[in-house]
């Protein structure tokens, strides 16, 4: 699935070119945006979300699916509205609202009511710029994913973003539902976030690293018998104005009655 640009809404901002997560599109002969050969689209929709004048389309879908009206709804437009920021500014958020966010992560669903869930945050550019040199350290040592330290030599830092802030859930490795209930817990914080008129981007490659190094655990402050489950980067976007809420497909449900079972 690979955009197309209506040559007569387009304005060659290059917005669509600056958010696309996986380089798909670039900047053509005629300045106006053209997709890159070899390149894989993911179908985030980035590109139609932030386009100001709704020029990006998709092959299969007319312009009323690709581009929805806004919900009535204050919680399902928070959802549907809800996109990935990669690009933020220097800016700290207050660690009030990180905190009143992390605060209500309480009120979130989990098995037995444990709430085994626990929380680190690295504050400031220097702490992310310094998790992320040790990421960076790790992948060249060891090898594994090669493509952070290449991507990170072309300006592109996959592991925390630049972001000012990341907060980092983790949970002992035998408490009830670990892993779920603290990306459930994780998620709730990030709508708050959202709400409160901050970006957020889940780290995984930070997540998955962390979980491979005792050493960058431990310096993350997840201690022994514990796991890091999910990592969210937070802060203000750097220009990234996501304007449209594109599409997505309606969910594939099987509804069970009585005669089915």
């Amino acid at each position: 699935m690979l955009p197309t640009f209506d040559s007569d809404r387009c304005i060659g901002c290059l917005q669509c070119v600056q958010v696309c997560p996986m380089g798909v599109l670039g900047k053509g002969e005629d300045n106006r945006p053209a997709t890159l050969p070899r390149r894989r689209c993911i179908g985030c929709m980035h590109c139609a979300a932030v386009c100001p004048r709704q020029a990006v389309q998709f092959e299969g879908l007319t312009q009323a699916q690709l581009y929805q009206a806004p919900p009535e709804n204050p919680v399902e437009n928070l959802i549907r509205a809800r996109r990935s920021v990669r690009r933020f500014k220097t800016q700290l958020p207050e660690r009030t609202v990180i905190q009143w966010a992390l605060d209500g992560a309480a009120y979130a669903p989990s098995g037995k009511n444990v709430h085994a869930n626990r929380w680190s945050v690295l504050w400031g550019r220097s702490a992310t710029d310094k998790v992320t040199e040790m990421v960076l350290d790790i992948c060249r040592r060891t090898g594994e994913a090669p493509e952070l330290p290449k991507l990170y030599g072309y300006g592109t830092n996959l592991i925390t973003c630049n972001a000012p802030c990341v907060i980092l859930g983790w949970s002992p490795d035998d408490c009830l539902n670990p892993v779920v209930d603290t990306a459930v817990a994780m998620t709730t914080v990030e709508l708050l976030l959202q709400s409160a008129g901050l970006s957020t981007c889940w780290g995984g490659y930070l997540n998955q690293i962390a979980n491979h190094n005792d050493e960058l655990r431990r310096a993350l402050g997840v201690p022994e018998g514990c796991h890091l489950r999910c990592a969210l980067m937070v802060g203000y976007p750097d220009r990234e104005t996501y304007r449209n809420i594109p599409y997505r497909p309606q969910a594939a449900v099987t509804w069970l009655e009585d005669s089915d079972l």
